[in-house]
Formats: C-alpha cells, structure tokens, sequence
C-alpha cells in the first residue's frame, strides 16, 4: 500500500529509484548507525534515496556532484559535507571532512573510481549500480586486499526488499525529492530538462 505520509504524486516517484537505493544501502552495502558514507553524483534520482535513507539510518553523510545548487540543496536536507568532483583536490576534503569512509555508493564508475577506492578504509565497501562515466582504466588491488575492501555490483531489488523500502520509508516519514509535477501534454518539457541536466528531484507525469 501507499505509504499514508505521501500524495500520490510522491508515491509515483518512489518505486524503482527507492527500490535500487534501498538494495544498494541496506542487502549489499550493509549500512551501519554512524558510518561514513559517501553518496556520488547525488543529482541523480537513486543517489537522492540513497543519500536520504543513509541519513535516516545514522550514518554522517557525504555527497558529490558536479553542480554547486544540487549539492547545495543536498546540504540544506541534511548532508554532513558535499564536494563538487570537478574542483582539483576534491577527493582531500573528503578525507579531511570525513577521514576514512566505510561505505561509498556510486553510479558513475569511469576514471574516478580507483579515487573512491582510496578513500575507503579497512574493510570498506564499494556498492555500485550504474557505469555513466563508463569503465574505470584501472583499478588499485593492493590497495583493494591490503584493506580488504569490497566492490559490490547492485541493481534494482526483489520483493521483500520492496516491502521492507516501504516500511523503512513510513517509519522515517522520508518522502520522494521532487522537482516538479507536470501535465502528459507537458511530458516533452520533463525530457528537455533531464536532457539538459537542470532537474534536482524527480520530474512527475499527471494524468
């Protein structure tokens, strides 16, 4: 059932992204009450399940993007620190902000992510769901089995994890980041904006 908390235009941008972040935080990343997480290009709609129900499980919470609003958006619901990955050093204030983190969760893959390996510490874990930046050119494993860190591959989830998600997301009164909600005959707009990468939240289609 819908959770009470929501409309029904919140409901709508709940399942999929809430399911794929609630899988990677929870089954493969294994979140614990006061980790240090990281949460990548947090402009994304998973990113932004994940980094709310990592907040709402007790972890201090990192978030990286590329846009300066987004992560400050981000920090104004609750983020403990955002760095943007374009700026030079960005992997050092993480470090400093942070120290070593415990989880880091990501979508991007490509160059950066023999860096996210680095800030891991002992026994981190990696959780991944998606390659945007395509495949990384190399990948640390000294670093990998010195530490004993973890790279987990995840995508979407099951049906307990479903319901286990809504019930996570009605105890903690956690709603959907939305960025607007739109007519069908307006749905070309919602494209145009996601295209153009000016959407923070999820773009919702009203019949």
């Amino acid at each position: 059932e819908k959770p009470a908390h929501l409309t029904f235009e919140q409901a709508a941008a709940l399942p999929l992204g809430g399911l794929t972040a609630y899988r990677a935080v929870f089954t493969q990343g294994k979140i614990q009450k006061n980790d240090k997480v990281l949460i990548s290009g947090v402009g994304g709609g998973v990113a932004q399940f994940a980094f709310q129900f990592a907040k709402a499980a007790g972890a201090s919470v990192c978030v990286s993007s590329s846009d300066d609003e987004k992560l400050n958006k981000t920090k104004e619901l609750g983020a403990d620190f955002g760095v943007n990955y374009k700026n030079e050093g960005w992997q050092k204030e993480i470090s400093k902000q942070m120290g070593e983190l415990n989880l880091i969760i990501d979508s991007a893959g490509g160059e950066q992510f023999s860096t996210l390996i680095k800030l891991l510490g002992r026994s981190g874990k990696l959780v991944f769901y998606g390659a945007t930046l395509g495949l990384p050119p190399k990948i640390d494993l000294y670093r990998m089995f010195f530490n004993q860190i973890s790279i987990q591959g995840t995508t979407m989830g099951n049906d307990i994890e479903f319901e286990e998600m809504l019930n996570f997301v009605s105890k903690h009164q956690i709603a959907p980041i939305i960025d607007s909600v739109r007519p069908f005959n307006e749905i070309i707009s919602a494209f145009d904006k996601m295209q153009n990468s000016e959407h923070f939240g999820k773009l919702v289609i009203s019949m």
